[in-house]
């Protein structure tokens, strides 16, 4: 007795016989989910297409669907739909085909097998009657740009979705959805999304994979059907590595190369500019344990701790992600003065641990992890370079954090004629040592960069300023009686502001004009500002309320909370104009000045700020015209 070619729903559909498009079919009807009717035929040569073949064939097709039926004719290759690789769009799928017209059926069929066979695979066919579709679409079960879990991506047409499926422009809609609170712009098809969220994310968690999923909404009858799915492999790295950032190791790897703790690290390989070591950890978020067993990287000449910081994703929970990693009892042997009290304690001593708890935080949230882990030097001196318009700018202070703008900086103006300083003083620094946040205090000095040595850091660091508009945060080593600098990190300003010497000779952070009332901010503690990040999300300024200028000590990153106001200025009694807060005041044009005279002004009275005018801060003597 010949063994039957067509199979049922109710057979062992094995991908490895009839391709990947049957099996996810077969598992979604075993699951309890609604799929059109469907039959299934094996993986054929194109030898197999004879005669005989589509004879026997007729007397299994006959009685299968009304003669008025059409006929959705879909590749099933074998492999197509894998684990790592879809290659979604490859084979040939054929629509509307008349249930009544075997011999069309047969045509497509052999279309099916041969093409399949000129890409190198072997194709089965699934066969399904149509569905007359009010809307139709797909989704992604999580976001393939952002690799998130906790978003969905639902894209939706009019009709049968073959022309949203292949890509064609059309007349589309796309949805991404927050899955803990989905909110949907499109109130018509509100119904229906929210059934698909709570399907795509019951397919997601049985599975323990991204999917996509192809789908419909029957007219008449409002039911949703699956018409196919598959894992979304594009969201997946190739491997789990740990490798150390460099241009060989990274190679075309375009993700990597285009995160900016790798360019930076690049960009300094290429002119050969000081730098520390740094590591990269890539890992699948697939599994509930990390997936390497230990964590074995060579510590270098300066390195005094280690920083690990998630680049991938950039934020969770609108927040960067990292952790400072170091033995205590290494951190006192670095330690010769008295004055200084521990601010903060790294909470992993060995990278292992820290690695294995980002991974468990990471995979909450997210199909992938890059990390990066970064050596940490104990330098002398560390500042901020930038380039403007008519001169190269530098600010100096003792510590680390200080982009963080939490210590004074005195600030270096290198133009054509010459270096012109404006020097301050400074009775504390931050240090990092073996992961710990240390403040340290020292009697009240001039902090002084030598000539030499500022013209070292121009020099040093130019080729990297030519090339993007950033601010570069660099340190001073101490080695063999010289002061080394190397490169610590960069921030990107996409500000329209220009610097111009005139700007930081006048204390100007950030352009404008605005009339409001002065309100003191109370200084906040350091571990606070230490603990923000100039990438962590900030929300679009829209509280309402009266216009104010925001009296302040020093540009503190903590005082990127007060961003979500409109109407506001700033008025600092010192710190740093290329601090991350200034830059972030320059790219929303927020006026912003340093102001000598910032202890005269009157809390509550109200003044005009105006960064184009000698007198910058002027009483209003008329509080009606605020």
């Amino acid at each position: 007795m010949l063994e039957k070619i067509i199979s049922t729903i109710n057979d062992d559909i094995g991908k490895e016989q009839f391709g990947g498009k049957a099996f996810w079919l077969k598992w979604l009807s075993d699951k309890g989910f609604t799929i059109p009717r469907s039959y299934f035929l094996k993986a054929e040569d194109a030898a197999f297409c004879t005669a005989d073949y589509y004879g026997r064939l007729r007397d299994e097709f006959n009685g299968l669907f009304k003669p008025e039926e059409r006929l959705a004719v879909r590749s099933s290759a074998l492999q197509d739909d894998g684990e790592r690789e879809s290659k979604a769009g490859n084979y040939k799928t054929f629509l509307n085909v008349p249930a009544s017209d075997f011999s069309s059926f047969c045509e497509r069929h052999k279309q099916i097998v041969v093409d399949a066979a000129e890409k190198g695979d072997k194709a089965g066919v699934v066969l399904q009657n149509m569905i007359e579709a009010d809307i139709s679409g797909v989704i992604f079960t999580s976001n393939p740009e952002n690799f998130s879990k906790k978003e969905m991506v639902i894209s939706y047409c009019d009709g049968v979705g073959d022309d949203l499926v292949s890509g064609k422009i059309g007349r589309t809609k796309e949805e991404i959805i927050k899955k803990d609170a989905p909110e949907f712009q499109d109130k018509v098809c509100a119904t229906y999304l929210s059934q698909l969220v709570a399907l795509g994310t019951k397919i997601e968690t049985t599975l323990n994979k991204p999917m996509d999923i192809e789908w419909c909404v029957e007219k008449g009858t409002g039911r949703i059907f699956i018409l196919q799915c598959r894992p979304i492999t594009s969201i997946f790295l190739e491997k789990n590595e740990i490798k150390k950032v460099g241009i060989q190791s990274i190679g075309n790897d375009e993700r990597l190369k285009s995160l900016g703790k790798i360019k930076i690290r690049l960009m300094a390989e290429k002119h050969d500019i000081l730098i520390s070591d740094a590591y990269i950890v890539n890992c699948n978020c697939d599994q509930d344990t990390l997936p390497f067993n230990r964590i074995e990287i060579e510590r270098s000449q300066f390195c005094r701790g280690y920083n690990i910081v998630v680049i991938t994703p950039k934020t969770i929970d609108e927040k960067i992600v990292r952790h400072f990693v170091g033995r205590k009892s290494d951190a006192m042997r670095c330690i010769t003065c008295n004055r200084y009290s521990f601010r903060a304690f790294p909470k992993y001593e060995n990278l292992y641990e820290a690695v294995n708890a980002i991974y468990k935080q990471v995979k909450e949230s997210s199909w992938i992890c890059t990390m990066i882990i970064q050596e940490i030097f104990d330098p002398k001196f560390t500042g901020i370079i930038k380039a403007g318009e008519d001169a190269v700018f530098i600010e100096v202070a003792r510590g680390h954090f200080v982009a963080k703008g939490v210590v004074p900086m005195s600030r270096y103006t290198i133009d054509k004629n010459g270096i012109h300083p404006h020097e301050q003083e400074q009775d504390k620094y931050y240090r990092i040592l073996e992961g710990h946040q240390i403040e340290q205090s020292i009697d009240r000095q001039v902090i002084h960069i030598d000539n030499e040595d500022l013209k070292n850091i121009e020099r040093q660091f130019s080729p990297i300023l030519k090339e993007c508009k950033c601010n570069l945060e660099f340190g001073l080593i101490e080695y063999d009686g010289n002061l080394e600098p190397y490169l610590i990190d960069f921030t990107e300003d996409n500000s329209k502001e220009t610097i111009h010497a005139a700007d930081i000779e006048n204390g100007v952070i950030s352009h404008g004009i605005i009339r409001g009332r002065i309100v003191k901010v109370a200084k906040t503690e350091i571990q606070q500002s230490l603990n923000v990040h100039c990438q962590n999300e900030i929300k679009p300024a829209s509280l309402p309320g009266e216009p104010v200028i925001f009296l302040c000590d020093l540009p503190d990153i903590n005082l990127m909370e007060k961003l979500d106001r409109k109407n506001i200025g700033f008025v600092f009694k010192g710190g740093s104009l290329l601090c991350h807060l200034s830059i972030i005041l320059r790219e929303r044009h927020i006026p912003a000045l340093i102001y000598k005279d910032a202890d005269t002004l009157e809390v509550d009275a109200i003044y005009e700020l105006d960064t184009r005018k000698n007198e910058k801060v002027v009483k209003v003597k008329d509080e009606n015209r605020i």
